[in-house]
């Protein structure tokens, strides 16, 4: 009736086959062909063939259910005469980078206004990507957007720090409550405003969402975050509290944008993010091979997700970090080689037919990247607000503009909030 392959968290694999029940195993001398053919091909990582009769027994009916909850749909083998073939992946963590999620809301548009959330992730530290998503937040607001920001880069938190944003709780919190607490009564002892002139003007308050206060019970919080579950309808994954903090801010906030920092590496909490959860995801990487290898190794799953997704798969920008400044004699062929290799990895990963392929130099395309260049002052700063009238102009406006565009929006425009 139907076979599930199973590989549990060691790499062995083992067939439950399903079969009704009263019904006799005429193929029975096929199975025990294909188990020594398992065997001899698989060695000590085959587990064996387990039958399940499909019976309302109590403990059958509990087995077929916890299989049927986690395997995947794959094509039947040729030939084969069963045409209902699963697998079934048993994992210990990093569900977040294999598992389909949704965003809370659709993509935004001008019919259908909504928040825009934007992840900003890079393979690699070290990138700027903290200081770009703070720049980002800046040129949003002043010119009258509604920003939220929250700090997922929860191993090594600073985007809270860096924004000068205060709190009792932060997005550890909220995402370690929620199991057994739900959706918070408010988020302000979850998130401050970043008012300050020098930062937004005349613009709208930031709000920030530090990762918490890092007290000695952060890292036991941490320790217990379930990544194992990630669907969003089990009230108990982290997946589900993501969720419903991004649905808070839109309501609670009126929130236009949510920037969402997302730790840097193959981390539970940047699948997460990437994986769904987000409309754009901005990619930081250097040029670099390590940059490529990283684009390379995480292109292929977020392109999976515009096959899986279609317009809903979140859209996906490049940004050269790093670039040599302007009147650097390497500039132009370092931002023309990134350019080239970047478009390569999004033709071979990317985008999902060759219908679907832009012009290399489409600047509107989602491969072509946005440039920041290096600036020492970036490197060296204490406190933002030496360097904030750098990151509102130039490249890091350039780069919200670029976002802002996405939603329907312009810099170039004040609009009025209510």
């Amino acid at each position: 009736d139907a076979i599930t392959i199973v590989r549990d968290v060691s790499g062995r694999i083992r067939l439950i086959v399903e079969i009704k029940f009263g019904v006799a195993l005429e193929g029975l001398a096929e199975c025990q062909r294909a188990k020594d053919e398992l065997k001899l091909k698989l060695e000590d990582y085959f587990g064996g063939i387990e039958f399940l009769t499909i019976k309302e027994t109590r403990s059958d009916k509990i087995i077929l259910d916890l299989i049927a909850k986690t395997r995947q749909k794959r094509e039947a083998p040729p030939g084969s005469p069963c045409s209902q073939w699963y697998l079934l992946e048993r994992r210990l963590s990093k569900n977040s980078w294999f598992e389909k999620q949704n965003p809370p809301w659709p993509l935004p548009t001008l019919q259908k206004p909504a928040p825009l959330i934007a992840s900003f992730y890079s393979f690699k530290g070290g990138v700027g990507r903290t200081t770009a998503l703070a720049a980002v937040a800046i040129n949003l607001s002043r010119v009258g957007k509604r920003v939220v920001i929250i700090d997922l880069d929860l191993e090594a938190p600073g985007l809270g720090s860096l924004m000068q944003g205060r709190t009792t709780y932060g997005a550890l919190d909220y995402l370690f409550e929620h199991p057994v607490l739900g959706r918070a009564e408010t988020l302000d002892p979850y998130c401050s405003l970043q008012t300050e002139q020098k930062f937004i003007l005349t613009g709208e308050a930031i709000r920030v969402i530090p990762a918490g206060v890092l007290n000695e019970e952060y890292i036991e919080k941490l320790s217990r975050l379930n990544f194992l579950t990630q669907q969003q309808d089990n009230g108990g994954s982290v997946a589900s509290a993501l969720s419903d903090l991004l649905i808070q801010c839109r309501d609670a906030f009126g929130a236009e944008y949510i920037l969402l920092d997302a730790r840097a590496g193959i981390h539970d909490i940047g699948g997460l993010a990437l994986h769904g959860m987000s409309h754009v995801n901005i990619l930081f990487g250097r040029a670099s091979p390590q940059s490529y290898e990283g684009y390379s190794l995480i292109l292929p799953e977020l392109g999976r997700l515009n096959v899986q997704q279609g317009e809903d798969a979140p859209l996906c920008l490049p940004v050269h970090a790093f670039a040599p400044p302007a009147g650097d004699q390497n500039r132009e062929t370092e931002i023309e080689n990134f350019r080239s290799t970047i478009y390569d990895l999004f033709v071979n990963n990317y985008y999902p037919s060759e219908d679907d392929i832009p012009d290399i130099n489409d600047s509107e395309a989602e491969h072509f990247p946005s440039v920041l260049s290096w600036n020492p002052s970036l490197a060296r700063f204490t406190d933002l607000t030496d360097v904030v009238e750098y990151l509102t102009q130039g490249e890091y406006s350039d780069l919200a503009e670029r976002l802002a565009g996405i939603r329907g929006d312009s810099l170039s425009r004040r609009q009025s909030s209510p």
